[in-house]
């Protein structure tokens, strides 16, 4: 295969099997590569929804078979997603329309100057989308990292890696400590009437030894993401995101995106306020490491089991959508990023609001 017939296929399978599997991928092209998350734990993040997406920033590894190495290449990302139709808001809790056809961005890396992809140790590699940003606003999301270069004793060789990241994903958080449940109702933090359900003593005030029934303010909420399988606390020092003042009854929502694996770690750390009438002492909340769900919302081939779980015949396509937000006080949340009072008598519960 002379090298004008090789760039042609490259220039049209590339585009063409971002829709396949990794398997099939691997059909196409010899050469293979291995996409993994960043030590940061998201592939991007943005703090921009108008803007959308400008970096994204992943692992790589070279996996082809025979030890053959990637010395000499070109290194590009394609990104392949559908955008909404007309813009729609994607996240709700039913299948959104999109546009037929996909949307394609081709994106260089940031450094020019590496050219090569090691069998040892992943590389991390930083691609730039800031002259053509991905959206928000979209579904059916993949990556496909392109080396085209020498591949072992091959010039002009083709590698390809395909990665199923998550949609982009909202941080949604909520600071629920200007409410407090007591004895099985809500009451608004620090009133009398929540005071008079702990007051032992009768003096008005609810005293250590008592319920904490104040309302509290989170100061430098740091947040930190990485992989399911190593997860990380965060720190002043490490972290993703940092809102330096969260008052109660204030809330975080649709403000920050991710893109990730479908399951990944979210830790934070944070310091809780206190009211000039708290006679409390407070530590911090956190250090704390939780999972978090990346969302998805594709349509992608449905396994025989899954079809006939769905009683349609196998081959099928299954339409995943994010049904799994919660509804706090109004406010529409994904996964459950809740800091609440502590409920009194302890193990108590008040229904969600």
């Amino acid at each position: 295969m002379d090298d004008n017939v090789h760039n042609t296929y490259a220039k049209e399978l590339v585009p063409m099997a971002v829709g396949y599997s990794a398997a099939l991928l691997n059909n196409f092209f010899r050469g293979r590569i291995e996409i993994t998350l960043p030590p940061k734990g998201v592939y991007a993040q943005t703090e921009n929804r108008e803007q959308g997406f400008t970096r994204v920033t992943l692992l790589a590894k070279n996996t082809t078979p025979d030890e053959e190495e990637m010395t000499n290449g070109s290194i590009e990302l394609v990104v392949r997603y559908k955008k909404t139709l007309n813009n729609q808001d994607p996240f709700q809790p039913y299948p959104v329309p999109t546009e037929d056809s996909f949307s394609y961005i081709v994106a260089p890396l940031l450094d020019p100057n590496i050219n090569s992809i090691p069998r040892s140790q992943p590389i991390e590699l930083v691609f730039d989308l800031s002259q053509n940003p991905l959206p928000v606003n979209i579904t059916d999301l993949s990556f496909q990292v392109v080396y085209k270069g020498v591949l072992g004793q091959e010039e002009g060789a083709v590698a390809v890696g395909f990665k199923d990241v998550s949609e982009p994903t909202p941080i949604d958080i909520y600071n629920d400590m200007d409410r407090v449940c007591l004895n099985g109702s809500w009451y608004a933090a620090g009133s009398p009437e929540a005071i008079a359900q702990v007051d032992l003593d009768h003096d008005g005030i609810a005293e250590p030894g008592e319920g904490d029934v104040y309302p509290h303010d989170l100061k430098d909420l740091y947040i930190r993401f990485s992989s399911a399988a190593s997860p990380q606390n965060a720190s002043s020092t490490e972290y993703n995101l940092h809102i330096p003042l969260l008052v109660a009854g204030d809330y975080f929502i649709r403000r920050v995106f991710v893109l990730s694996d479908y399951e990944f770690s979210y830790g934070f750390i944070s310091q809780v306020l206190k009211r000039d009438v708290d006679p409390f002492t407070h530590a911090s909340y956190g250090p704390t490491i939780y999972p978090y769900k990346g969302l998805k919302n594709q349509t992608e081939p449905g396994t025989p089991e899954r079809c006939a779980a769905l009683n349609v015949p196998y081959p099928c396509n299954i339409r995943y959508y994010p049904d799994e937000f919660n509804l706090l006080r109004g406010q529409q949340l994904w996964e459950w990023v809740v800091f609440p009072n502590l409920s009194y008598p302890p193990g108590s519960s008040c229904p969600l609001e």
